[in-house]
Formats: structure tokens, sequence, C-alpha cells
């Protein structure tokens, strides 16, 4: 924005002509209903015409700035224009101001016009791209060639990090490129669409056996939140079954343990004999998770025979167990 010095203006003798009239009189308009009326005017590096507006500060001061010709013609024709919108050109010409090829939308339509159009910079055209479409194929051909390839190979043999060869392979990048997309099987995991039929099947299952959701996952191929969603209503939403939530004892969800495991492992410690993590190792869990069956921190809704929780109370101060370390000190000190 320009301030004038505050100087008078020189008395030509010629009244003053209003922005309106200056603002017309640089417009090659076309009297028919379709061709663009151009700009004659300046023009900037885009080739939207430029025109300088005159206006007052509050404090009586005359000012001026540079306006986008095409938002004039639109608030002089039209009326005003919405804050943070863009007058967008109906007719694709820049330097049109023809009010009927103006039209109001947000930066994101602005954008989309000119991805449309053809006119953002993509692939070999950004400066910063390490890639070019020839190395997109080559790379997108051998990993349809062998899967097996992994994402971290490829990027090495072309000299970029992993991410920008696994976005370039399975399409999320380089979009413009054609040839074969892939995906390995970590995303195919994820990206698999159940049918119906097989959605009903994971909620009836579910619903009428023990079995978890990490096994269901595996059955269908597909990720255990997805089992969960489609499960509590959250995916698959139009199916036409009973999904109110039903109750079942904790730890079953994720757990790799049974219920049988469970009671064996409570008798086998209140037995005596065994230590805790002698039944980790051979159950496959941590020593903490076997301490938090034991003390029923966990599985708790697990009833064991009268026989079995006779030797195995609850937990108290005195009855807590040795920990490792007491363990191999106590063998130590035996040996001696």
């Amino acid at each position: 924005m320009y301030l004038s010095p505050g100087r008078r203006r020189k008395r030509t003798g010629k009244p003053r002509r209003g922005f309106a009239e200056r603002f017309w009189e640089k417009v090659a308009i076309v009297l028919d209903e379709t061709s663009c009326w151009l700009w004659t005017g300046s023009r900037n590096a885009g080739g939207y015409g430029v025109i300088v507006r005159s206006f007052d500060l509050p404090d009586g001061r005359a000012a001026s700035r540079p306006e986008i010709a095409s938002r004039m013609a639109y608030e002089l024709r039209i009326g005003p224009i919405p804050a943070d919108t863009h007058v967008r050109h109906a007719c694709d010409t820049p330097a049109c101001v023809r009010p009927e090829h103006l039209v109001l939308g947000s930066a994101y339509d602005n954008v989309q016009d000119m991805i449309a159009r053809g006119r953002m910079a993509r692939g070999e055209q950004r400066g910063h791209a390490k890639l070019t479409d020839t190395i997109v194929r080559t790379l997108r051909d051998a990993y349809a060639a062998d899967p097996s390839l992994s994402y971290e190979r490829l990027a090495q043999r072309v000299g970029v990090t992993r991410a920008a060869a696994a976005g370039a392979i399975r399409g999320d990048t380089w979009t413009h490129v054609p040839g074969p997309v892939g995906f390995g099987a970590k995303h195919l995991l994820y990206r698999r669409r159940l049918t119906e039929e097989q959605a009903l099947a994971i909620v009836r299952t579910y619903r009428g056996g023990d079995i978890t959701l990490t096994a269901l996952a595996k059955q269908y191929g597909v990720s255990p939140p997805l089992i969960h969603n489609i499960i509590t209503g959250k995916a698959w939403k139009a199916l036409a079954i009973d999904r109110t939530p039903i109750t079942k004892p904790r730890g079953r969800r994720w757990s790799r343990l049974t219920v049988d495991q469970v009671i064996t492992i409570r008798q086998r410690y209140a037995a005596g004999g065994t230590t805790m993590l002698v039944l980790a190792r051979e159950y496959s869990v941590t020593e903490a998770n076997i301490h938090r069956i034991v003390r029923r921190l966990t599985w708790s809704d697990v009833a064991e025979p009268h026989a079995a929780t006779a030797g195995c109370p609850a937990p108290s101060a005195s009855s807590a167990p040795m920990n490792r370390r007491a363990i191999e000190t106590s063998s130590f000190a035996a040996v001696l």
C-alpha cells in the first residue's frame, strides 16, 4: 500500500474520474454472450490483470494499493466478496474480467481447478523431486514381477528413502504415472475388503463361541481393530444382525491363553514344585502375566474346582510369591 505525502493535487481543470470509469476503459468488451473480456492494462506474472486503487484512510490521508482486476470486476458488477474467498475463472483465462465468467470459491476449490487444468507442478516438474517417471515405472514393474522385494531394497537401488519408494510403488504418490501399483503383505492385511457374508459370519462366530478377535483376524486375513469394529457396529452398520454388546470374561479379547490353561496354571502353582518363571516360559507369556493370573488380578471371573482353589489362596502380603531374584538367591544358597 502506498501513502501519499499529503500534498494537494494539482488543479488541471478536469473533473477527477471515478474508479469504475478508469477500470472499464482498460477492458476489451466483446458484445456477445460467450467471449471473454480481456484486460488490456498491466498484468502480473500469472497473467492476471492489475489496477491501482486509491482510497482514503481514517485519518484523512490518501492511500493506494494494487488490486486484481477480476476481483474488482466482480465487486463492481455483482457485489462484495466475502472474506477468505477466491474469485475463480470458469473460462480458465486469467486476464478475463467478464462478470459472467467469474465465480466464487474457497482456496480448496481454486487448487482443484488448478489440478484439473494441469497447471500444478507434479512429478519431475517439482524442483525437489528425486525420482523420475521412468524410475517410478521401473520400481513398480520390479515389485510387480517379484513382490518379495522389500521397499528398503528397492529404495537403495534408486538412492531414495524407504518412504519415497513405498509411496511411489503403492501409488500414494506419483499418481499420474501409469503402471502396476502393488501393496506389501502388511498393507494387504489392512486394505483387504470383506464381503457381507463374511461380516455376518464374523459376528455370529464371535457371539456364539469362545474365540478371540486376534483369531478371527488371522482367519479372515484382516486386522483385529476391523474385527472389533464389525462386532460393535462401527463398521458394516447395515448388517441385519443383532450386535448389542455382550459381556465376555476379561482377558479373552487379546489373550494368548485359554480358560483351561489359566486353570492349569493356578493348579500347578498351588501344588508347588514350579515357579512363575518356569510357567511363563512354558506358556510363552511373561512372568508378570503368570503373577497376575495366579493372584487373580486378571481372569478373576474364571472359577477353578474347589479342590484346586484350596491350595491357591487370595493375594496377601504373607503369601506373595518369591520373585526371580529371590528364587535364584535361594537356589545358590542351597548349593553352598
